[in-house]
């Protein structure tokens, strides 16, 4: 084996090594950044949390595989207050459980939305909404 072909081994191995953990790169996909990267101020504020569960247009979901843009999944657990978690389960047990519902229900009758859903180790269980947000496709899961 030659010099060159070893050091471009290690230089792979480098580079490969030094992707952020937060970051995780799906198949035919723009990369994925979890909540643990997002500035809570990227997220929507915690008032239009509540009326923003269950919302995911068709287009918003066709984006997420697409690869165009960059995806965001926001876990609302790690960046907002027990009183806004408090009032979101509320409307997703009242007002807002057959959206949420339908929305899942979109996800899942897509094979390759499911599948990003899968490779990302996520699930569409735990989806509340799916918006776009400047210039990015934000998944909200809990």
């Amino acid at each position: 084996m030659n010099k060159f072909a070893k050091i471009s081994g290690v230089a792979l191995l480098a580079v490969s090594l030094a992707v952020p953990a937060t970051t995780v790169f799906a198949a035919a996909t723009a990369p994925v950044t979890t909540s643990t990267a997002i500035a809570k101020v990227s997220a929507v504020p915690a008032g239009q949390l509540v009326s923003l569960v269950g919302f995911g247009s068709s287009a918003n979901t066709a984006a997420i595989t697409a690869g165009n843009v960059p995806v965001k999944v926001v876990n609302v657990n790690d960046i907002y207050d027990l009183d806004t978690l408090n009032e979101l389960d509320d409307a997703l047990t009242s007002t807002k459980r057959h959206a949420v519902s339908q929305l899942r229900a979109n996800i899942a009758s897509d094979p390759a939305t499911q599948a990003w859903f899968a490779q990302n180790g996520l699930n569409t269980d735990d989806v509340l909404a799916v918006s776009s947000s400047r210039g990015s496709i934000n998944v909200y899961v809990q």
